[in-house]
């Protein structure tokens, strides 16, 4: 297994994520907290498929990183985000 931690900040505590090999291309993400844990798995020829990939993963956390600062900002100004 892997485990990756993030620096602390004043405001924030450290955040720390586990991969553990299942089997293949398969892992299995540990986020600690009360979050269910995630299986990534890559498509075949490589893996069988069974979680999303990891470059889907990457995009959907910069897709969903940008949608909250847009809707913080459209918040700022008393627009709503609908």
């Amino acid at each position: 297994s892997c485990r990756l931690s993030q620096v602390p900040t004043m405001t924030q505590t450290t955040t720390t994520v586990t991969l553990t090999r299942q089997s293949g291309f398969q892992f299995l993400i540990d986020f600690g907290l009360d979050t269910p844990a995630l299986l990534s798995d890559e498509p075949a020829p490589l893996g069988q498929g069974d979680g999303p990939a990891p470059n889907h993963l990457l995009l959907a956390s910069v897709a969903n990183c940008l949608s909250a600062s847009l809707v913080f900002a459209l918040g700022k100004f008393k627009q709503d985000p609908e």
